[in-house]
Formats: structure tokens, C-alpha cells, sequence
């Protein structure tokens, strides 16, 4: 009853074989393996953090699982151009449990703005602020508050989607 990202990203289908999408705030590849086998090999994923040890746990296990779609780029997402990807240039942006820890999570949607192409998907999956012991310490994010965030920055809202009983799903287009 976790986040299941391999379930995620099944039941998202939107995400289909040949796009482009990028992984904000990819850690360890929670997602970005289960992303990579969803657009295929003609498809490409951008494992994009600020950690340098977790993107070296992608790329490993990228190695180890003979994955050749996954793309690794080091770089704060707080800063605009941060990610050095060309404007308009994915088809998607899934931004998981990343928003909670930041002060400047319009800074993170913009550069997410950035880099989709027209009509892209920005997925949004974080904590509910549901007062749940296993919500981190300190988070302070509010759905609504979010929707109307990236809503404000010239988003359309596609559809809110269930992920599991701590998290939220929404999807938005460019």
C-alpha cells in the first residue's frame, strides 16, 4: 500500500513508447528504470538530480540491467535552465516526492514548464498532508495549494489520479 512506481507508471497512459520524459529529482531511480522500460527503446529518460552518488546508482543500475535509454544529468532544479535541456524538447516531466522539500517549488515547475514541449504532461506525485506518522517531518504541502500553483503558471489540470493512501497524483498540460 507504498508507492509502487512500477504500478505508477503502468497505469499512466500517457506515457507511451518513443517520448521523451524527465525524471525531476530522480534519486536513486525509483522511477526513471521503471520510465525507461515504459517509452522503450526508441523512447529516452532524463534521471535529473542534485545528488551525484544517486544518479551513480541509476547509471549502475542502468549497466546492470543492459538499459540504454536512460540519460544522467546532475543539476539543480531550483534554478531555471538549471537542467541544461533545450526549451520545449519532452513530451513529460514527472516530478515525485520532491515538492515537499523545497522552498522554491515554483522555480522547479517552471523549468519543468521550460523543457515540455505544447501539450506535455507535468506529473505531480508528493505527500498528503494528511497528518500521516509517515509524512517527513516538517512537510508542509497542500494539494490545492499546489493545483492552483501550477495552474497560475499556465497549466491546464488533465486529471487526479490515486497513487496510495499517503500520496497524491495529478497531471497537468502545457
Amino acid at each position: 500500500m507504498f508507492l509502487n512506481p512500477e504500478k505508477i507508471i503502468n497505469e499512466l497512459d500517457i506515457i507511451t513508447s518513443g517520448m521523451s520524459v524527465a525524471d525531476f529529482g530522480s534519486g536513486s531511480g525509483y522511477f526513471t528504470i521503471p520510465l525507461s522500460y515504459k517509452v522503450g527503446d526508441s523512447g529516452s529518460v532524463y534521471a535529473i538530480d542534485i545528488l551525484e552518488n544517486r544518479l551513480n546508482l541509476i547509471e549502475n543500475q542502468a549497466k546492470s540491467k543492459n538499459i540504454s535509454n536512460i540519460n544522467i544529468i546532475s543539476a539543480n532544479l531550483e534554478v531555471l535552465g538549471g537542467t541544461n535541456l533545450d526549451n520545449n524538447s519532452l513530451d513529460a516531466v514527472l516530478v515525485a516526492n520532491i515538492l515537499f522539500q523545497s522552498d522554491k517549488k515554483i522555480d522547479i515547475i517552471k523549468e519543468a514548464k521550460r523543457v515540455l514541449i505544447s501539450g506535455g504532461y507535468l506529473i505531480i506525485i508528493d505527500w498528503l498532508n494528511n497528518n500521516s506518522v509517515l509524512l517527513p517531518k516538517g512537510v508542509e504541502i497542500d494539494k490545492k495549494q499546489i493545483i492552483e500553483m501550477v495552474k497560475d503558471l499556465g497549466f491546464n489540470l488533465f486529471k487526479e489520479f490515486s497513487v496510495d493512501p499517503y500520496h497524491f497524483g495529478v497531471i497537468f498540460t502545457k
